[in-house]
């Protein structure tokens, strides 16, 4: 999203707009069709976990994304190149460029899937890895 929608330092509140429309459709049409009874979203990501930081959790304690919160963050995100991004707590250099796309893209997701994400400190291969383990141990289970 960054590299396609936010490729200067800059941004304009029209790419900002533009982005959030896009991603809120691009969410919405993926999963909006899905029927989920009372959702617990669960996130992954190092952005997902820096955006956490900066909205105020507290460093390795177990984390929560609000949307509102995150609401508040994205026009200070807009404001700043890059190098002023990585200064804000919890937003590391390496990823500040990208923090604007992904408060954005961490926007539509929460505002489909109910308001709030809870961070997990693991990668997504992580979760892979122990959900093959599950049905491993499942399948064992079984088969005694």
């Amino acid at each position: 999203m960054t590299r396609d929608w936010m490729p200067s330092e800059r941004v304009s509140n029209k790419q900002v707009r533009a982005l959030r429309a896009h991603a809120l459709d691009v969410v919405t049409t993926t999963l909006g069709a899905a029927d989920v009874e009372d959702p617990h979203v669960v996130g992954c990501s190092k952005v997902l976990q820096q955006l956490a930081r900066l909205a105020g959790a507290r460093p390795g304690k177990c984390r929560e994304l609000r949307l509102d919160d995150l609401r508040a963050w994205i026009p200070r995100l807009a404001a700043l190149p890059p190098s002023k991004r990585a200064e804000l707590p919890g937003i590391s250099r390496s990823r500040a460029h990208q923090a604007l796309a992904g408060a954005i893209v961490a926007e539509a997701l929460l505002t489909v899937a109910g308001g709030k994400v809870s961070i997990c400190p693991w990668s997504t291969r992580d979760g892979l890895i122990l959900t093959l383990q599950d049905k491993a141990v499942r399948r064992a289970s079984k088969a005694a």
